[in-house]
């Protein structure tokens, strides 16, 4: 599926609804610079063997949110860019993975101002780069606790007040960024 609708400039809503891709792997550049596209319906979406959603929603400027929560794979690991500059997206809800990888976040979610929430915490990594989050002015809850630590800082372009969770060791390592007002949930 890769830029299988890439530069649709028109394209408003895609039902992908029950859609079986038992061997589909990939997803670059899938929907990128689709700035009509509002919603994607990913109901029932079976791809098991999916590894990466790379670029699959840059700039997709008018997106209001994606769920691929019904979406189980064995082997993913990817977001890098995946939701970069999708300015209106509000809600994110990621595959499942039983992937034991560390997942690559690099720009995911970079200048995605109306997201409040990510949860992180089904994937596995070492490090989430202080670019995963930037430009995110109003996301305000943060599920990182599967990860191990950070580069940078993650709290440079985001709100005051806020919940993070997190694990001890993640926690030693960005304690002296995390602003004040933010509710810190420290997980084993």
């Amino acid at each position: 599926m890769s830029s299988t609708f890439c530069y649709s400039k028109s394209l408003t809503f895609i039902n992908l609804t029950n859609f079986n891709a038992p061997k589909l792997w990939q997803m670059i550049h899938t929907f990128r610079e689709c700035p009509s596209l509002t919603s994607i319906d990913f109901s029932n979406f079976r791809a098991p063997k999916l590894r990466t959603l790379q670029n699959a929603f840059y700039q997709c400027t008018s997106l209001k949110s994606v769920n691929l929560s019904s979406v189980e794979s064995d082997d993913f690991f990817t977001l890098l860019d995946t939701f970069y500059d999708c300015h209106s997206i509000e809600y994110i809800y990621l595959p499942k993975t039983t992937s034991k990888k560390d997942m690559s976040i690099s720009n995911t979610f970079a200048n995605c101002y109306s997201l409040t929430s990510i949860d992180l915490s089904n994937y596995n990594g070492r490090s989430i780069p202080d670019r995963a989050f930037k430009g995110c002015t109003n996301l305000s809850y943060i599920d990182i606790s599967s990860f191990n630590n950070t580069e940078g800082n993650l709290f440079k372009d985001l709100p005051k007040t806020g919940e993070i969770i997190l694990n001890k060791r993640a926690y030693n390592d960005i304690k002296d960024q995390i602003p004040e007002d933010w509710k810190i949930v420290l997980i084993k």
